[in-house]
């Protein structure tokens, strides 16, 4: 209508600060004119925990909500009574943050401190050395955290290995390794760009996984805050947006650069936040 978007639909895979949404939900939107907006309200759902911070994600039309205001703690949604009620058994071994489910093919993948399910079957038992956190899965690889003590110190690698349904376990005769620089490392986002597979540390060290390999086009600071939270792919360009400036960093699959100020600063916004 006038050269504007009235109806769009796609497959939206975000990972959001803890948890990934479910892959297999297509997601639409429809805009109606100007007279129909107006009969629509917004209601409020009750509150699924006394947590500052809740974190969603869903699989198979349910939703889910994690906090921690007492432990680590899941609820689900009941559409039809909107309400809540606790769900902490949904993945086997509790929920972590980074822990989750995902579908793959025909089954789901869990994650947790039990290890990697591939629905009733194990296909990768706990670290025994230290421990693996903040899962994702993407092209056929296993990509997680691993922290451990090495020596007497703490170190933290990022690692992935190949697994496909079907396989009875994760293969970590072919693992990739990328150590962090520090010892604490941990993401609040994964995500792609086409082949290509990243996250960012929360230091700002930007690991990617290409052509079989990691590289890390972003040393981190332990002198500068720079926390990536989410991600959008938008004319095959990754665009990461990082606290506290607010500003975008964009990925073309090759290079890393800044959006100085951009979006732009409201006048009523503090610089430091």
């Amino acid at each position: 209508s006038a050269g504007h978007g009235i109806v769009g639909a796609g497959f939206a895979d975000v990972y959001n600060t803890q948890f990934r949404n479910d892959r297999h939900v297509l997601q639409f939107y429809v805009k109606p004119d100007l007279e129909s907006r107006a009969s629509y309200s917004i209601k409020r759902l009750s509150f699924p925990g006394l947590g500052t911070g809740v974190y969603l994600f869903d699989l198979d039309q349910t939703l889910y909500a994690w906090d921690d205001s007492e432990g680590p703690r899941v609820r689900k949604l009941d559409q039809a009574e909107a309400s809540w009620s606790v769900a902490d058994d949904v993945i086997n071994g509790g929920v972590r943050r980074g822990d989750g489910m995902i579908r793959v093919a025909e089954g789901v993948l869990s994650y947790s401190s039990k290890g990697v399910f591939y629905d009733d079957q194990r296909i990768l038992a706990p670290a025994k050395t230290g421990n693996y956190f903040k899962f994702y899965y993407a092209n056929g690889r296993l990509f997680f955290f691993h922290h451990l003590i090495e020596n007497g110190t703490d170190a933290t690698y990022i690692k992935c290995a190949p697994w496909l349904p079907g396989q009875e376990h994760v293969d970590l005769k072919q693992i990739a390794i990328s150590k962090t620089e520090y010892p604490r490392s941990s993401s609040f986002v994964w995500a792609q760009l086409g082949d290509q597979v990243l996250t960012v540390c929360n230091y700002g060290g930007v690991h990617v996984f290409k052509d079989g390999k990691w590289s890390i086009i972003l040393e981190g600071s332990d002198k500068t805050s720079f926390q990536v939270y989410s991600s959008v792919n938008y004319n095959d360009v990754l665009y990461l947006a990082q606290y506290p400036t607010g500003h975008l960093f964009a990925y073309d699959g090759e290079t890393l650069s800044h959006k100085k100020d951009w979006p732009p600063k409201l006048p009523e916004v503090s610089p430091s936040a």
